[in-house]
């Protein structure tokens, strides 16, 4: 006889509307939705600060990591989701994305959802060939201000390994735009290992 195992919960961990947590040295996996989930209100005054994601091992759900915050005019100074990291830990067997962010359309935007995001000395691994909904890439960052993506390690995915998808900016130019009207950015990817990625498609 062959065993099952039936996913019963839609999110490992709810982490959203925290501050200060820490996970560290945790096995986790067979989930709905997401590994980790931190998704704050855009409106309403609402923060993550400080939350430590350290030796985990994330397996077998749709997204292993979801952040997702898009402050707009009228939401209190403040909310935003800042000072995450993720290191030391493995997230593997994904159907869509490892880990993917999310900083709304741009529309009144007033500061970046998410910032001061360190990626460091990971491993992700057979990524999106079950994908449905999000294009199979290992992973993907919208609009990244100040992340650190060093020492990591993307192998076997279907897609390709990294997007990092689009920037705010104050300029009406969609290239060349001069660097005093970027308003997100500062991201250093560093000393990465990719192997096996694009295995199923990518974009012409």
């Amino acid at each position: 006889a062959l065993g099952v195992e039936i996913s019963v919960r839609e999110t490992g961990f709810e982490l959203s509307h925290r501050s200060y947590v820490e996970l560290r040295d945790l096995d986790f996996e067979v989930f709905e939705g997401e590994g980790v989930n931190i998704s704050n209100s855009d409106r309403e005054a609402d923060r993550s600060y400080g939350i430590t994601l350290a030796g985990l091992d994330i397996g077998w759900a749709t997204r292993g990591l979801f952040v997702g915050q898009a402050p707009v005019t009228g939401s209190p100074a403040g909310s935003q989701i800042r000072h995450l990291v993720l290191r030391d830990s493995v997230i593997h067997d994904i159907d869509s994305l490892s880990i993917f962010t999310w900083t709304g359309s741009g529309d009144g935007w007033v500061r970046p959802g998410i910032s001061d995001f360190l990626v460091v000395r990971n491993e992700f691994a057979r990524i999106g060939f079950r994908d449905n909904e999000q294009g199979a890439v290992g992973l993907s960052f919208h609009r990244a201000d100040h992340l650190l993506f060093e020492g990591n390690w993307v192998h076997d995915i279907a897609h390709n390994g990294v997007h990092f998808s689009q920037a705010q900016t104050q300029s009406s130019r969609r290239y060349d735009v001069p660097a005093e009207d970027i308003l997100t950015g500062d991201v250093l990817v560093r000393g990465n290992l990719f192997e096996r990625c694009v295995q199923n498609a990518t974009d012409a």
